[in-house]
């Protein structure tokens, strides 16, 4: 039921016959249309892994989400398609992982089986490749704005981004084993309440504009390379005009 209200909220006005093209379109449809953000965090909002409640979040109130819900909507729309796509589980190596350590659960991503290729797909780290990845290939690979790279390591499977100094940034390890969406409620429950947790932090907004991130960190609105403060008075505007994200009656808990 919920399959074309997801499709309309994207503004996804393509086939959706389960093909390669398909999946791509998806993918950019979902980055340029659904930020990546922490929000409810700030606002004194538990984030919890129920499926109507996050559906209706990001489809009927136009919000967005951090991985746990925005990857799961997609997950939603690509198995109603017909799509063999499975949940995975994935280490965040950025920055020396979330929450100040490295755990197995950090990040929710998908990963869809076509004609016996595997492609990582992934609406909801952030910044982050607006193509699906050959998750077999480790050969170079673009989205057509960014390179990225996919390096076996033991029994998972390492993602690296290049650097505008020319070097390799490790993003996440993903393990390719199916996960229930289930599995990953205790960690999403200690990222949106732990100290230590970036996500505690600061709030944070980013999605895909013209094909390169835009971010607001706190009161930084960033946009390649380029910062611009954001008085407090303005917070909610900025995320209404750059974000597509209304707020009514916001009271912030948290340290911005």
């Amino acid at each position: 039921m919920w399959t074309e209200a997801i499709l309309e909220r994207i503004g996804f006005r393509a086939s959706t016959a389960p093909t390669f093209d398909t999946l791509s379109e998806l993918q950019r449809c979902f980055m340029t249309s659904v930020a990546f953000e922490n929000l409810d965090i700030h606002l004194g909002r538990a984030i919890l892994l129920e499926r109507e409640r996050v559906l209706n979040k990001i489809v009927n109130e136009r919000r967005g989400g951090w991985c746990f819900e925005v990857n799961e909507v997609f997950f939603t729309v690509l198995e109603a398609l017909g799509f063999d796509v499975s949940r995975c589980a994935s280490t965040v190596l950025l920055n020396g992982g979330d929450a100040g350590e490295l755990h197995p659960f950090d990040h929710l991503a998908l990963l869809v089986s076509i004609s016996g290729r595997r492609w990582l797909v992934d609406a909801g780290f952030g910044d982050s490749s607006l193509a699906p990845l050959n998750l077999d290939s480790q050969s170079i690979q673009t989205d057509g704005h960014t390179r990225y790279k996919l390096l076996p390591e033991r029994h998972c499977i390492r993602l690296e981004r290049a650097t505008e100094e020319g070097g390799w940034q490790p993003q996440h390890q993903l393990d390719p084993r199916p996960r229930e969406w289930s599995a990953f409620a205790q960690r999403c429950a200690y990222l949106q309440s732990a100290a230590a947790s970036k996500f505690t932090q600061k709030r944070l907004c980013t999605r895909i504009d013209d094909g390169v991130s835009l971010t607001l960190s706190g009161n930084k609105l960033v946009r390649t390379g380029v910062t611009e403060h954001v008085p407090e008075h303005h917070y909610l505007s900025v995320l209404r005009e750059r974000f597509d994200i209304e707020l009514v009656d916001a009271t912030w808990i948290h340290p911005t």
